[in-house]
């Protein structure tokens, strides 16, 4: 607010709230009218900090030993967790846990939120849509193998206990 009235001496405090400050929801939101690449209006909201989760570390245990292989459950039950911290949304969670972790393509594990893709198995322009039915989790190299060369991709089955 203060920013507001110092930007615009000649303006009342009224006129400044009105511009920059919405209540959408339950609480005031500093925000402003941004035009995208196709000249459309759209809102965009300054966020606040506190609105930021807290996110703790994970501590390992001291006489852990990626290379030993009594500890791969270990390392594995590890992984699998930082995994899910990095993956902040909530879709991409899913499938990557329904594919246990794994490409659709080459079957090797997804290790890190930089090394996976969002492919569609039925193109968006041939009738497709965002249902995660109609999502996989790939390798990015695998992905420009699947484009590239043209090949299909079927969502993995999650494999249930007799």
């Amino acid at each position: 607010m203060r920013w507001g009235l110092r930007c615009h001496p000649r303006k009342t405090k009224q006129w400044v709230l009105e511009h920059y400050w919405k209540r959408p929801a339950s609480r005031w939101e500093f925000c402003t009218n941004v035009l995208n690449k196709e000249g459309d209006k759209y809102s965009m909201n300054l966020h606040k900090l506190a609105d930021t989760k807290i996110v703790r570390h994970l501590k390992i245990k001291g006489e852990y030993n990626p290379f030993d292989p009594d500890w791969d459950v270990y390392g594995e039950d590890l992984s699998r967790k930082r995994m899910s911290q990095d993956l902040w949304d909530k879709e991409r969670l899913k499938l990557w846990t329904h594919q246990d972790g794994n490409c659709a393509l080459c079957q090797c594990l997804i290790d890190s939120v930089a090394l996976m893709d969002d492919h569609h198995i039925v193109h968006k322009r041939h009738g497709g849509n965002n249902a995660l039915s109609n999502r996989v989790l790939v390798h990015p190299v695998c992905h420009r193998r699947v484009h590239a060369m043209g090949l299909e991709v079927t969502k993995p089955v999650p494999v249930q206990g007799l």
